[in-house]
């Protein structure tokens, strides 16, 4: 059983279905919402059909490596309140170690490599329907801002975009994605109405690998993206994001 599901987990029926006379180690995981820091709950966003093909190859490679017999995986999408199963892993094998192994692996490469997102939602947030904190923390979203602009003839970062300008439409579809976004600039005092962290390049008149250097030494892993790019949506970068493995040093999206 491999399923996403907006409907309260019924952790019985998975591991029912894990019932086979030959499996003698029957081992789950399951990963329940806990009150942290007042939040109400979580919201669980992804692309269902990746996220379904990606927890399928993760199962796959488990039986590759592991004796596994049966193997289910629920995963809860949508609204999860406080104190219910976000997700449930139950595998069954032969004997109790491999089946440890097999669920500790499952559980753990589907967290890192499963393009499924989460929101908190906390009691005043929770009625307005908006999120209290973005999507993810663990990477840093960059917005090169370090340009002359010299065929352009302005500042690009600065030219009206419906009521905002380019720089501030990009700010907002970034702050909604990332926990943490900064701005790589040589000319902090034009942006510094923004009221967002700023870095300059360490290495100056290198172009974007500058401003790239210095997101990545400072901020680590990062999303880099041009001032002048309004029309990029957060759903692109969690397109692009998904991408992302264990095996790979960078991602990198491009039109043919």
């Amino acid at each position: 059983m491999i399923a996403l599901t907006q409907d309260k987990i019924e952790t019985w029926k998975i591991l029912q279905s894990l019932h086979n006379v030959k499996a003698g180690g029957h081992v789950h995981f399951v990963g329940t919402i806990r009150d942290d820091q007042g939040i109400l709950g979580l919201r669980y966003d992804c692309y269902e059909t990746m996220a379904l093909s990606e927890i399928k190859k993760i199962v796959e490679e488990a039986k590759r490596r592991w004796p596994v017999i049966e193997a289910s995986v629920v995963h809860r999408i949508g609204w999860v309140p406080v104190g219910e199963e976000a997700v449930v892993v139950a595998v069954a094998c032969a004997h109790r170690k491999e089946a440890f192994e097999a669920c500790e692996y499952i559980i753990d490469t589907l967290k890192h490599e499963v393009p499924i997102w989460k929101m908190g939602e906390g009691a005043q947030e929770c009625c307005a329907h908006t999120t209290s904190s973005p999507v993810l923390a663990d990477i840093t979203g960059v917005i090169l801002a370090g340009g002359k602009s010299s065929r352009f003839g302005t500042n690009k970062a600065l030219v009206p975009w419906k009521q905002h300008t380019f720089i501030e439409e990009v700010l907002h579809t970034m702050q909604s994605v990332f926990d943490r976004v900064v701005i790589v600039t040589n000319t902090p005092e034009v942006y510094q109405h923004l009221g967002v962290e700023m870095l300059k390049d360490a290495i100056p008149h290198q172009g974007p690998l500058g401003g790239i250097e210095v997101a990545l030494r400072e901020c680590g892993s990062s999303f880099v993206v041009a001032c002048d790019m309004p029309l990029v949506t957060s759903e692109e970068i969690k397109s692009i994001l998904s991408k992302r493995s264990q095996k790979s040093e960078a991602v990198i999206a491009f039109t043919r």
